[in-house]
C-alpha cells in the first residue's frame, strides 16, 4: 500500500486516498484561466488546486501545474480596437460563439472584389533564440480554412505560418513551426504555431481567414469569414489563457504545491521508497526542464526527481549537485506518461510504460525534508502540464512491480 496517493483524473481533487485528506501546500494567486468539468473556460479560484478537463469530450485532464504565464497581446478579446491592425475588411464586435460560454467572438467581415489577404494584426519584440507560440480561438464562419503567422523577419526572412481547416479540425499545413489544434464546444477550435526566431526584430503577428490552405490571398465577398477570442502570444509551448482586455499585458502566477514538515515525513522513507506518476502533457514541445516531481534537501543540492531533459524524460537521484543515477526512458508526449523511480541503497531502477529503463547498483540516497509536485524547490521549471495519478511507497518496489504499474 502506498503511504500518500492522489489520483486528481479520477476522483477530481488531490486528496490523498490514504489520509483521507489533502496534505498538499497549493498556492496561485492569479491563476491562467482553463477549462472546468462542463467544457467552458473559467478562471479557477486562487490557491486551490484546478483540475482541468478536456472542452471536446470532458474527460479530465488531471491536475494542472504551470509556470506563470505572460500574454504579450492586448484587447485579446476586442479585435474592433485600434491597437490591432485590419486588412481586407473590419471586425464586428461580440456575434460569435466564445469559449466561456457567451457570444464574445468578433467577426471578420470581408471587403467586398478585392484580390487580398483579410485579418488583423499586432506588432510584437521577437528574440532570437526564445521559443514562442501564438495562439486564438476560431469557429467557421463562411470561410473553411484559417491561419497564424509569425512576421517573417523575425524568422531570417522564412515564411512561419500554419493553415488550419475549420470544418475538419485539423492542421491542415505547416511551414517553419509546430502546430495544434484544440477541439473546443460550440464549433470552436484553439489554433496555434510554435517555433522559435532567429532573428530579434519587432515584427507582425498576425491571424487571417483563407478559403483554401496554402494561400492567404483571395477576393473577399462581405461576408463574415470566421469569428476570432482570445489571441495569446507567449513564450514557450502552448500556455493556458491569460486575457488581457485593456491596453497593457496580463500575466498568471506559477503554481506551486509541495508537501513539507511532518506531513513529509510520515510519508517518505529516507532508506527505501518507490514513487510512481502518470503525467500528461498537451504539448510535446517543451520549453525548460520540467520537474513531475522533486524530493529535495532545503540545505544542499541533494534530490531525487522525475523530470525532462532534452534527450528524454530522465528518473534522476543526485547528491550534493552531482547525479549518481539517472535514466532516459521515453519524451513527455502529448499521450502522456507513466513512471516509477523504486530507490534503496546501492539499489535503484526506473521504469517508464511497463519498461525497466535502467538501474543502479552503487547508488548513495540523499537525505531530503520536502516533495515539489510539477516544479523544484526554489520554484521554476514548471511540468507545464497535468498531474493524473502519483503515489508514494516507503518500500523500494519489485522491478517487476515497477512494470506492471506502469504498462
Amino acid at each position: 500500500m502506498p503511504s500518500w496517493h492522489i489520483a486528481p483524473a479520477r476522483t477530481g481533487n488531490i486528496v490523498d486516498l490514504v489520509a483521507g485528506q489533502s496534505l498538499v501546500t497549493f498556492t496561485n494567486s492569479a491563476p491562467a484561466w482553463g477549462f472546468n468539468s462542463s467544457g467552458v473556460l473559467v478562471q479557477p479560484a486562487a490557491n486551490v488546486p484546478f483540475i482541468e478537463y478536456d472542452p471536446a469530450t470532458l474527460s479530465p485532464w488531471g491536475w494542472r501545474i504551470w509556470d506563470a504565464v505572460v500574454n504579450g497581446h492586448i484587447y485579446t478579446e476586442d479585435f474592433t480596437n485600434a491597437a490591432w491592425t485590419k486588412f481586407g475588411g473590419s471586425m464586428s464586435a461580440n456575434i460569435g460563439p466564445s469559449p466561456d460560454g457567451g457570444t464574445n467572438a468578433d467577426g471578420l467581415v470581408e471587403s467586398v472584389g478585392v484580390s487580398e489577404t483579410h485579418g488583423f494584426q499586432r506588432n510584437y519584440s521577437y528574440v532570437a533564440g526564445t521559443q514562442i507560440t501564438q495562439s486564438v480561438f476560431v469557429s467557421k464562419g463562411s470561410r473553411n480554412f484559417a491561419s497564424v503567422a509569425f512576421g517573417a523577419s523575425a524568422f531570417g526572412g522564412t515564411v512561419t505560418q500554419a493553415f488550419f481547416d475549420l470544418t475538419l479540425g485539423t492542421v491542415a499545413q505547416a511551414n517553419n513551426c509546430t502546430a495544434q489544434v484544440q477541439r473546443c464546444p460550440n464549433g470552436l477550435l484553439r489554433i496555434s504555431i510554435t517555433a522559435t526566431p532567429s532573428v530579434t526584430s519587432t515584427a507582425t503577428a498576425s491571424y487571417r481567414s483563407t478559403n483554401v490552405s496554402g494561400s492567404s490571398t483571395y477576393t473577399g465577398d462581405g461576408s463574415t469569414a470566421g469569428y476570432f477570442w482570445g489571441a495569446q502570444i507567449n513564450t514557450g509551448p502552448l500556455a493556458p489563457y491569460v486575457p488581457a482586455t485593456g491596453a497593457l499585458t496580463a500575466s498568471s502566477t506559477a503554481d506551486v504545491a509541495s508537501i513539507t514538515g511532518a506531513a513529509f515525513a510520515g510519508i517518505w522513507n529516507q532508506t527505501a521508497g518507490t514513487v510512481y506518476s502518470d503525467i500528461r502533457r498537451l504539448s510535446a514541445v517543451p520549453s525548460g526542464f520540467p520537474r513531475a516531481w522533486q524530493a529535495s534537501s532545503s540545505t544542499s543540492a541533494s534530490s531525487i526527481q522525475h523530470s525532462y531533459y532534452s534527450s528524454g524524460q530522465a528518473n534522476v537521484i543526485t547528491v550534493s549537485g552531482v547525479a549518481t543515477a539517472e535514466w532516459y526512458p521515453a519524451f513527455f508526449a502529448e499521450n502522456g506518461v507513466r513512471a516509477a523511480l523504486a530507490f534503496a541503497t546501492d539499489d535503484a531502477s526506473g521504469a517508464s510504460n511497463g519498461v525497466i529503463t535502467g538501474s543502479d547498483t552503487s547508488v548513495t540516497l540523499p537525505n531530503v525534508d520536502l516533495i515539489y509536485f510539477g516544479s523544484q524547490l526554489g520554484g521554476g521549471n514548471n511540468l507545464n502540464g497535468y498531474i493524473r495519478e502519483l503515489a508514494i511507497f516507503r518500500s523500494r518496489r519489485p522491478n517487476s512491480n515497477l512494470q506492471a504499474m506502469t504498462q
